[in-house]
């Protein structure tokens, strides 16, 4: 909790020079930026199965370049006094905050749920949208005729797609079922789990 403006209520924040983490299971509510990355962040970093509720602003990275970053079954609600649609953004931030340019590449949103969804990629770099639900959007924080703004890359727009969790597919793939139970729950291996985080976290 805090204002609703400046460094207050990044619920979930991984900060420069954060690599190998994995945020899942998580539930929060009247946040600002839930789902975020600082400056310089390298990655590989995951987020996997989160619920923003409520939310006051976008999630995604955050002041001058992150990068290897994936959102996973990521759910993001709309607060009814935000003016503007919450999103799922990876952009050319412009002069926003202290001047965050470029936040970030390489970023995967997978199944994920949000109002809007803005997946831009600088020049010689991508990022991707996969099975998203939300309304596509381009960056209103630079002039679209900006030299190396472009629209990344985007399939199954409006509806998910059969594999249900990139990481814990990968995760099967890489070191087995096993390594995959160890890390998840049965209702996560059986499909999405924002209805039981909101049930479980949802403070009336």
């Amino acid at each position: 909790y805090g204002p609703i403006n400046g460094g207050f209520r990044y619920s979930f924040y991984i900060q420069r020079n954060s690599t190998h983490n994995l945020v899942q299971r998580t539930f929060a509510e009247n946040g600002r930026h839930d789902y975020v990355t600082g400056p310089m962040t390298p990655g590989a970093n995951v987020f996997l199965d989160g619920y923003a509720n409520l939310a006051w602003s976008d999630s995604g990275p955050h002041q001058r370049w992150a990068t290897g970053t994936l959102y996973d079954s990521i759910k993001v609600t709309n607060h009814p006094h935000d003016i503007d649609d919450s999103a799922l953004a990876v952009e050319h931030r412009g002069g926003g905050g202290s001047g965050h340019g470029w936040a970030g590449a390489q970023f995967v949103f997978w199944n994920t749920e949000s109002p809007v969804v803005v997946c831009d990629t600088p020049l010689g770099h991508k990022s991707y949208a996969i099975g998203v639900i939300g309304r596509e959007a381009l960056s209103e924080k630079v002039d679209r005729t900006e030299p190396g703004v472009y629209r990344g890359y985007y399939d199954s727009l409006g509806s998910h797609v059969a594999l249900r969790s990139l990481y814990l597919a990968q995760l099967e793939d890489r070191l087995g079922r096993e390594a995959v139970n160890a890390v998840s729950t049965e209702s996560q291996r059986n499909g999405f789990i924002w209805e039981e985080l909101y049930e479980r976290y949802h403070v009336d």
